[in-house]
């Protein structure tokens, strides 16, 4: 990756959620993460699939982390980020 695109993610920390939890896999060859309340829930939660934007140039998991890790908190849903 061009050294300027790594500033730029540099300048967006991660702000780990502790009320979420997060699991790093891959299916095949692509990398995914899971986030998932912590809570306990009654029902089965709803699902969200996050796919990244900037075209594979700029962007990845750990840019879009706090957003959705407040999208899976907030709504009470299982997140599903696909790199």
């Amino acid at each position: 990756m061009p050294r300027f695109l790594q500033f730029l993610e540099g300048l967006m920390p991660i702000k780990k959620d502790p009320n979420v939890l997060v699991t790093d896999m891959h299916f095949g060859t692509i990398p995914v993460r899971l986030l998932k309340p912590k809570k306990a829930s009654s029902q089965p939660r709803r699902g969200i699939i996050f796919y990244h934007g900037g075209g594979a140039l700029t962007g990845s998991l750990d840019h879009y982390q706090s957003l959705c890790s407040l999208l899976a908190s907030e709504t009470d849903s299982v997140v599903l980020m696909v790199g």
